[in-house]
């Protein structure tokens, strides 16, 4: 019951580390109504509803947080995820670009314009991304899940399988793995 921004915050980062998105997400929609949000809060709000495959309110708060800060990184580049898993690549690959301008370390930047690349036919640079990020951070589920995606899309099920499993060891809950 207290109204603290701070509070708020800790609870919904706590529940994003342990990917418990729903309470999140439910913690978010609560702070949003009480508190006072920074470009960050948009973010991780955006983030809990990119997760729960709600996109359209995903980027209605990825939009708000960069009006706030158009240069966040975690906005830039869960935005241009959240346009990737809509088909809208040249979009992503615009503020993927922007994302890894501002951090040219943050490896899942990276993954997501390779990933992005490869769908609007430009596999082989798409590719290199992929590979960058996964040097950048060797536990990027996200990178073996988009590497493995471009094996699919090669027909090597052999290895795109082998890459899934990888990414679901790393993290169990990296966007459509069971499916994948």
């Amino acid at each position: 019951g207290i109204k603290d921004d701070n509070i708020y915050r800790l609870a919904i980062g706590s529940f994003l580390q342990l990917k418990d998105f729903i309470q999140a997400k439910k913690i978010s929609d609560d702070f949003i109504l009480h508190g006072n949000l920074n470009s960050d809060d948009y973010t991780n709000a955006g983030i809990s509803y990119s997760q729960l495959e709600q996109h359209d309110k995903a980027m209605e708060y990825y939009d708000k947080s960069l009006l706030l800060n158009p240069n966040n990184l975690y906005s830039l580049n869960n935005k241009g995820f959240t346009l990737t898993v809509l088909n809208k690549f040249n979009e992503a690959i615009t503020l993927l670009d922007k994302a890894i301008h501002i951090d040219n370390s943050f490896a899942y930047s990276y993954n997501n314009r390779g990933l992005a690349k490869i769908k609007i036919g430009k596999r082989e640079e798409g590719l290199e991304d992929i590979i960058k990020s996964i040097r950048l951070d060797e536990n990027n589920a996200y990178a073996y899940r988009n590497l493995g995606i471009y094996h699919l899309d090669c027909n090597d099920f052999s290895k795109a399988l082998d890459l899934f499993k990888k990414a679901k060891d790393l993290d169990s809950s990296t966007y459509l793995i069971e499916d994948l």
